[in-house]
C-alpha cells in the first residue's frame, strides 16, 4: 500500500530532528502572520528529507472555512513572500487541478482571479504601461485533456518565454490540522500528486527553463487505520477553497503589481 506523503514543509521537519548541515528552520512574524521557514540548502540534507533543495515558508493564516478577520494582512504576507522570490520582467501562473473535484480544484480557481495584462500591454500611453506582464492558465488534468499539465506549462512557457511561473496547487498533509489554515511558498518547483501517491511530472526550472515558484494551501490529509489508508478533506472545503483562492490570487496579484494596494487589486478581482 502507498503512504500518503505530505507536501507541507512545516510537516517536514518536525518529526525527523536531528538534521544534517544544510537543514534550517526559523519563524517570523509577517505583517502579524505567523511565517515558519525551512531551507535545504544541500545535497545531504535533500536526500535525507527526500524533498528538493529550496526555500519554502509556509504561512499559518486564519482558518480559510470562515471570513478572515486579518484578510488584508494576510495578503499582504503572501505578497511579500512571494516578491523577493520574483525577477523583473514577464510571468506566467498556472493554476493546476481538477475544477470539478473541490479540494482539486484551487489552482484553477485562483488562476481565473489572477490580473492578466499581457494583451493590454500595446499600450504604451495607457495606464496599464508600467504593470508587469502577466498571462494566467489552467491547463486542466491529463484525463480530460491527454496533456500532462508539465507538458502545457513548457509549451506556453515557449511560446511567451516569461521570466519565471508561479504554479498554484492543491496540497496534501499529513497532520489534519494543518488543512486549511496554511498557505506555503517555495521556490523549488512542484511535482503535481506527489502527496497523494500520484507523482506526475514536475514544473520546475529544470523542466520549464525559468524559475518555478509553488503556492499551495493543504486540503486533504492521510489518514490510517488497521486496514486502510484514505485521503480526508474538511467538510468545508468549498468555503476554504473560495476563500483561498481570494486569498492567494490578491497576493500574487499584489506581488506581480506592487503598484497596487490591497484595496487596488480587491476591487479589481471583483
Amino acid at each position: 500500500m502507498n503512504h500518503v506523503r505530505t507536501d507541507l514543509a512545516a510537516e517536514w521537519v518536525e518529526k525527523k530532528p536531528p538534521f544534517p548541515d544544510g537543514v534550517t528552520r526559523e519563524e517570523k512574524k509577517v505583517f502579524g502572520v505567523l511565517r515558519e521557514e525551512v531551507v535545504i540548502s544541500t545535497k545531504e540534507a535533500a536526500q535525507f528529507l527526500n524533498k528538493p533543495m529550496g526555500r519554502y515558508s509556509v504561512l499559518h493564516v486564519s482558518p480559510l472555512g470562515r471570513p478572515s478577520k486579518h484578510l488584508a494582512n494576510e495578503i499582504k504576507a503572501v505578497a511579500k513572500t512571494l516578491k523577493p522570490l520574483l525577477p523583473e520582467g514577464s510571468c506566467l501562473a498556472v493554476g493546476l487541478g481538477n475544477d470539478r473535484i473541490t479540494p482539486d480544484a484551487l489552482g484553477p480557481k485562483t488562476a481565473k482571479r489572477i490580473l492578466v495584462t499581457r494583451h493590454l500591454k500595446g499600450d504604451e500611453t495607457g495606464i496599464f504601461r508600467d504593470f508587469r506582464e502577466v498571462v494566467a492558465l489552467s491547463p486542466g488534468v491529463l484525463g480530460e485533456t491527454g496533456l500532462e499539465a508539465s507538458e502545457t506549462a513548457f509549451a506556453v512557457s515557449r511560446l511567451l518565454s516569461p521570466r519565471a511561473v508561479v504554479v498554484i496547487d492543491a496540497l496534501a498533509a499529513r497532520e489534519r490540522d494543518h488543512l486549511g489554515c496554511t498557505i506555503q511558498i517555495g521556490n523549488s518547483g512542484i511535482y503535481p500528486g506527489s502527496g497523494v501517491a500520484n507523482h506526475r511530472k514536475g514544473l520546475t526550472e529544470e523542466t520549464l527553463g525559468v524559475p518555478v515558484i509553488a503556492v499551495g494551501v493543504p486540503t486533504v490529509a492521510g489518514l490510517r487505520d488497521e486496514q486502510d489508508e484514505m485521503m480526508v478533506t474538511p467538510k468545508e472545503i468549498d468555503t476554504i477553497i473560495e476563500n483561498a483562492s481570494k486569498i492567494i490570487a490578491a497576493g500574487i496579484n499584489a506581488a506581480f503589481q506592487p503598484s497596487l494596494s490591497v484595496e487596488d487589486v480587491l476591487s479589481l478581482m471583483e
